[in-house]
């Protein structure tokens, strides 16, 4: 018999010897005991092969277990850093969008502008202006940044306006604008025609009941921004609230990831706690000039923070016998910190000046100096998705202007006749709001806001001392083929109080309509 033909009988004879117990007698007729015995040697080497290869599958298998659970754990950290990502670019998120999950959702519907240019950013905080993606264009937004910059509530969404693309596609050119009708009424004589200022309601002899109303379309903008996409971004904004009418440049920047050189919200402001309001000076006690500036913006995990450089002349009062003038030999330090959840955010704030008079034509003073100092304390929080509270209070010394109500007013420092200097004056001011969603498209802001000045004791009677003010609104922003669109009605009541006593109060109802394109 073939060798070959043989093996294989011997193996079936070892099957059916294993399996029945018995040899097939035809087939132990035709094999000697060399054959059964090599037989069973292929049988046992059969079985230590399928033992090795158990024992490989039970190593795989151990493997792919630990495989397995590798990628489990870098899914979940994966999730953990998407979300991170999220909620720290959410107060870094630029206009229009609900500002992150720290703002809510009535805020979302109602970002368009009043006064003001992230996050950003800030920077915080996600609004993720660019996320839309249209016919394979790149995301319709020049802010590729990833910590956005402050914003307020009303300031033109980044996904507005014309955008043109090279044809490669990583430039881009937006051009963007908001028409804005305001009309306002006042039940006092010669007030501000765009925001109801406290140190401006009249008192005394001017303070005159006389229904008067202000029509403008000033506040309308137009702007543009070109970026380098992911690199850099230039950005200017202008309105027409300059003197006599004219061009105002409200920002003028160009900017990194993580810098930025030009003008734009200083560092020291109260942009993300500030509610939905006509009135872009808000409930009052809000902190936010737009000085030029350098600034660094950085954030790591739920903490963002933003350090700048600022050049701001201070304001003061003082004898017209004396000419004297503004000269910071130093810029104004500025910074803040905010921490990042998705119920809502915290800040601190502070900037430090240093303040100095310099005389020029008179022999009875030289210069005067004084170190200027602000400390500022903001948290909004979500209750719910449609509410949300805003509230911040704030500390300053010898940089009052800084709050908008007192951007004209020249109430930094004033003249001790005593003893020849000028001295900074220090102001305590805080507000609260809530925002609440009744629909996906009505929104309603209702607070007020409060402001005490600690005044020297050789003052004039008639030198602010404190003041407040309330408002109430409803907000229309339709969707559909009206998205753009924004009206809005708001009742202001504010009064002040003077160092001599005396006081009085003015009301305003306010109706704004406009369309950002």
């Amino acid at each position: 018999m073939n060798f070959k033909v043989r093996h294989i009988f011997a193996y079936l004879y070892g099957l059916a010897f294993l399996f029945l117990g018995t040899p097939f007698p035809t087939c132990a007729a035709g094999l000697n005991g060399a054959e059964v015995e090599a037989m069973q040697k292929i049988i046992d080497q059969q079985q230590e092969e399928i033992d090795a290869q158990g024992e490989a599958l039970k190593t795989q298998q151990q493997q792919l277990d630990n495989q397995q659970q590798l990628l489990e754990e870098l899914r979940s950290q994966l999730q953990y850093i998407v979300e991170e990502k999220r909620v720290a670019s959410s107060v870094t998120a630029r206009t229009g969008d609900v500002h992150t999950s720290v703002e809510s959702q009535s805020e979302a519907d109602f970002v368009a502008d009043d006064d003001s240019a992230q996050p950003a950013n800030d920077e915080v905080a996600s609004n993720d202006p660019g996320s839309d993606d249209h016919e394979g264009q790149p995301n319709r937004s020049v802010n590729d940044q990833h910590l956005a910059l402050d914003t307020k509530p009303l300031d033109i969404p980044d996904d507005t306006g014309l955008f043109i693309y090279s044809t490669d596609q990583t430039k881009v050119l937006r051009l963007y604008g908001s028409l804005r009708a305001l009309a306002v009424y006042d039940n006092r004589r010669n007030f501000h025609p765009y925001d109801l200022n406290i140190p401006q309601v009249p008192v005394g002899d001017s303070d005159v009941r006389d229904w008067n109303q202000d029509w403008t379309i000033n506040t309308s903008k137009v702007g543009f921004q070109v970026g380098l996409k992911d690199h850099f971004t230039v950005l200017g904004e202008f309105d027409w609230k300059g003197e006599g009418n004219s061009l105002r440049t409200r920002h003028l920047y160009m900017r990194t990831d993580h810098w930025l050189a030009g003008k734009h919200w200083s560092s020291f402001n109260t942009i993300q706690f500030l509610p939905l309001a006509i009135d872009s000076h808000s409930t009052s006690a809000h902190l936010g000039v737009r000085p030029v500036q350098v600034k660094y913006i950085g954030g790591k995990g739920n903490w963002l923070y933003q350090a700048s450089l600022e050049y701001h002349q201070h304001k003061f009062e003082g004898p017209e016998s004396i000419d004297a003038s503004a000269n910071n030999l130093l810029p104004n330090i500025g910074g803040n910190i905010s921490y990042v959840r998705p119920w809502g955010q915290v800040r601190l704030a502070g900037l430090l000046a240093s303040n100095r008079v310099e005389g020029s034509n008179s022999d009875d003073f030289s210069s005067s100096s004084d170190t200027g100092l602000g400390l500022m304390a903001g948290i909004r929080v979500a209750l719910n998705e449609n509410n949300l509270i805003k509230a911040h209070v704030a500390s300053v010394n010898g940089i009052n202007q800084n709050f908008a109500d007192f951007g004209t007013e020249k109430a930094d420092m004033v003249f001790n006749p005593e003893n020849g200097e000028y001295e900074n004056l220090r102001m305590v001011a805080g507000q609260i709001a809530l925002e609440h969603k009744w629909t996906p498209i009505l929104t309603t802001a209702i607070g007020g806001g409060y402001m005490n000045m600690q005044n020297r004791n050789f003052q004039q009677g008639e030198a602010f001392d404190h003041g407040y003010k309330a408002l109430a609104n409803l907000f229309y922003r339709p969707a559909g083929w009206l998205k753009g669109f924004t009206l809005g009605f708001e009742f202001e009541f504010a009064g002040q109080t003077t160092v001599d006593g005396s006081n009085g109060d003015t009301k305003r109802i306010s109706v704004l309509a406009y369309y950002d394109w």
